[in-house]
């Protein structure tokens, strides 16, 4: 039970480093249901390129991409602006935009 717990504490910190690392912050809280039925793996997060939504389990974190690189949806990974397609976006199979 300890162990659990501080692995829930630490995925819970590097998450939220993860987020302060970046300059921007979101325009909007996810849906709860946002990665409902999503196969694990990392997701566009609709108000915006310079952040991602990574599904585990069903539960959604969002992170922010490192400060001047944006979400490449095609690679799913963070990339230089003129890398990253803006028009392309990958959702949950259950999300509607």
């Amino acid at each position: 039970m300890k162990i659990r717990a501080l692995c829930a504490t630490v995925a819970a910190t590097a998450g939220a480093l993860a987020f302060v690392l970046g300059t921007a912050s979101p325009s909007s809280a996810l849906p709860s249901d946002y990665c409902y039925g999503a196969p694990d793996g990392l997701y566009s997060y609709p108000e915006g390129v310079q952040f991602y939504v990574e599904c585990r389990a069903g539960v959604a974190v969002l992170h922010s991409c490192p400060s001047g690189l944006n979400f490449n949806a095609h690679g799913r990974y963070c990339d230089w602006p003129a890398s990253a397609d803006p028009g392309y976006q990958v959702y949950p199979p259950n999300y509607r935009p």
